[in-house]
């Protein structure tokens, strides 16, 4: 495709886009200036303010190869955002940051499109989509499939092509220490579905090959409602008594149970992983697989205005005082 630009454009990519990795944070700045095509004035009147938003004084002369990642996020994103682009295009590399440096990036991006400039974000993360931006375009192989206000958007993207998947096969990678082979999401009679009476509890299966021998893994899921919206993640850890377990080669299978009225009812996808805790992903699938938790007469279905994310019984007392 191709693309009819008016005004400037800066560009949040990648980690570390457009550094040069034995030049200074200052030096950087400068170079990301000149490559947005600002003259060195403009550069030096935002230089502080970019600084001090990056939150990277004390390194500020040092050069940005000894810098972490979260470090070259916090000044690329503060040069990208401060040296007034007519068009900001920030990719997934947000994910990268802290929580709190997260929270600051997604206002100084609705300071920037309130001040009249244009914003493309790019994310797979449906709760912030929803949070920044009226408005979403929905790709599918690299055409235009959606062009609607981001709620409407968010819902068909959560739900397209996997309404009644409820059992996907894996072709295993050979690269992969341990890969998926399957997934699958089951009633209480162990019947695999994507339809699930709220009142009714249903467990979701994982299957994977161990190509291997793999010390200290986690098996992980994750759901996200209709808005995108995470409702909860839950892990097994194969750490027991501070001892990490060995993974030898072969076959497994792991089984989750979700209590009965939990999840209030929507519609829903989910994520599966394994991986090693703060070290690193062996295997991933967003949206694999998507199911519906129908309202049969729950808890709170007698009240309306919404459920929330979840249906939780709670302990309640009630005593006369007088």
């Amino acid at each position: 495709g191709y693309a009819d630009v008016y005004g400037r454009v800066g560009s949040l990519l990648e980690v570390g886009t457009g550094f040069h990795p034995e030049l200074t944070g200052r030096e950087n700045i400068f170079l990301n200036g000149a490559i947005l095509g600002m003259k060195r004035i403009e550069i030096d009147k935002k230089f502080d303010e970019i600084v001090a938003f990056a939150e990277v004084e004390k390194f500020i002369d040092t050069p940005v190869k000894h810098y972490s990642s979260g470090m070259h996020l916090r000044l690329a994103f503060a040069v990208a955002a401060h040296l007034q682009p007519d068009i900001l295009l920030v990719d997934e590399v947000l994910a990268v940051g802290d929580a709190d440096f997260q929270k600051k990036c997604l206002g100084k991006m609705g300071e920037v499109a309130k001040e009249g400039r244009t914003v493309l974000f790019v994310s797979h993360n449906m709760g912030i989509i929803n949070q920044i931006c009226p408005q979403t375009i929905l790709l599918n192989k690299g055409l235009l499939a959606t062009f609607d206000s981001s709620e409407k958007v968010v819902k068909e993207y959560l739900m397209h092509d996997g309404v009644h998947k409820s059992d996907i096969h894996i072709e295993p990678d050979s690269n992969k220490k341990i890969a998926f082979t399957r997934v699958w999401i089951a009633d209480q009679n162990g019947k695999a579905t994507s339809n699930f009476d709220v009142r009714r509890p249903f467990s979701i299966h994982t299957a994977f090959l161990v190509q291997q021998r793999t010390r200290g893994v986690d098996i992980a899921v994750r759901v996200r409602n209709s808005s995108g919206v995470i409702v909860f993640t839950s892990q097994l850890s194969s750490t027991v008594d501070d001892s990490e377990v060995d993974f030898h080669p072969g076959n497994y299978v792991s089984h989750v149970q979700i209590p009965a009225e939990l999840l209030a009812p929507d519609s829903y996808s989910l994520m599966v992983a394994i991986h090693i805790p703060f070290v690193t992903i062996l295997d991933r699938y967003d949206e694999i697989l998507r199911f519906n938790i129908d309202e049969t007469g729950s808890l709170m279905s007698k009240y309306r205005g919404g459920y929330g994310c979840i249906l939780v019984r709670l302990s309640w007392d009630i005593e006369r005082k007088n």
